[in-house]
Formats: structure tokens, sequence, C-alpha cells
């Protein structure tokens, strides 16, 4: 049951491997196969050295994206609710973006969808729209409208 992967706070680990594979596929004339979301973060920490003291850059799982956009609970699937009043956690990180120019991670009326570290498959994803915190499957090699959203940890 990949549901019970999903709430667990593995996204440094998950990308680690993820940045593995791409560096295979890379070497071994692969580059099909490549994760789309992995070659950004590489270029995002390219252009924007993450502090000295944390964990680099990664892409959270599931449950990190859940806590950044809505709060912490334990089982993401069943946490839908959409009164603002849910929406702490998300209103201090945006603020915190906002104030040194960045782009916000939720919207009621823009809304991004987010590729998650974890896996699905060996060829899927799981999605997150920011707005409803709806999960949707989606190609790893796709870029389409989807953003790679990277944090640390310090």
């Amino acid at each position: 049951n990949y549901n019970i992967n999903f709430d667990r706070i593995l996204g440094y680990q998950n990308t680690k491997v993820l940045l593995a594979y791409n560096d295979y596929c890379t070497a071994n004339g692969k580059t099909d196969n490549l994760v789309i979301p992995v070659e950004h973060l590489k270029t995002f920490a390219e252009q924007n050295p993450a502090p000295a003291n944390s964990t680099g850059w990664y892409i959270p799982s599931p449950k990190e994206m859940h806590m950044l956009i809505y709060k912490d609970v334990d089982n993401i699937f069943d946490a839908h609710d959409y009164n603002e009043s849910y929406i702490e956690t998300c209103r201090i990180v945006d603020a915190s973006i906002s104030a040194v120019g960045g782009d916000v991670v939720r919207t009621r009326n823009n809304s991004k969808s987010y590729w998650p570290s974890s896996e699905i498959s060996a060829r899927s994803t799981f999605c997150i729209l920011s707005s409803s915190l709806v999960m949707y499957s989606a190609a790893k090699t796709d870029s389409g409208n989807m953003n790679a959203r990277a944090v640390c940890a310090f």
C-alpha cells in the first residue's frame, strides 16, 4: 500500500535516490528516462546555493508538501479541510518566502501543481494541487505544468 509511504517525511532520502538515478541515466545514455523535477532541482541548486548548515536543497515528500500547504496530519489522503484557518503553517512559510521575493507555495486563486519526491511506480509519481490538496498521478518524465519546490532542513 503506497499510501503508507506518503505519510512519511522522506523527501531528502527520496531526492538522493532520484539524483543517483538521473546520474545513472545520464552516464548510460538514457536521458529520456530522467526525472525532470530532479533536473530542475539541480539547476536551482547551482543558481541558489543552500545555507552551509543545512541539508542542501531537496524535493519534499508528499507529507512534507502537505505540511507546507496545509498542516501536519496523520493521514494526508483524509485531510482536506478547506477552511482557511487550517493553513497557519502555509501562511508563515509564504510570508517568509514573500519577504525575500520568492514564489509563495499556496494561493487560492492561482493554484500550482507540485512534484513530491515519492514515486508510485518506475514511471509515475503523485502531484499535489496547492489550492485543494488534491493528489493525482503524473509521468515522472513529463514536465507539463508541474513545479518542483526546493526545500532544505537545518
